[in-house]
C-alpha cells in the first residue's frame, strides 16, 4: 500500500470520519497509522482527532474536496479559516 500524503482529506471506510491526515506514525511489523483531523464544527469548536490503521483509509470518494496545506515554509503552521467548503 502506498503511503498517504499527509494533508490530503482521508475518510475511514468503517466509521465514515472524514477529515485531513495531519500525522503517521509507522510501527516496525504493523500497520501505519494516521492522525485524521476533522474541520472544526459550525460553530467553531475543535472536533477531537483520530488515529486509524492505513489499511482502513481510503482517499475521500469527491477528488475536488481534497484540500492539502501550504507547502511554502513560510506559511508553516497556518491554515486558511475559511476554506472553500462547497
Amino acid at each position: 500500500m502506498e503511503p498517504i500524503e499527509l494533508g490530503t482529506r482521508v475518510m475511514d471506510t468503517v466509521t465514515g470520519y472524514t477529515g485531513i491526515a495531519v500525522a503517521r506514525a509507522q510501527y516496525l511489523g504493523g500497520s501505519d497509522r494516521y492522525e485524521v483531523a476533522a474541520p472544526a464544527k459550525e460553530d467553531g469548536e475543535p472536533v477531537e482527532s483520530r488515529w486509524f490503521d492505513a489499511g482502513r483509509l481510503q482517499l475521500y470518494p469527491d477528488p475536488s474536496a481534497t484540500r492539502h496545506f501550504q507547502q511554502n515554509p513560510e506559511e508553516a503552521g497556518k491554515v486558511d479559516a475559511n476554506p472553500d467548503r462547497s
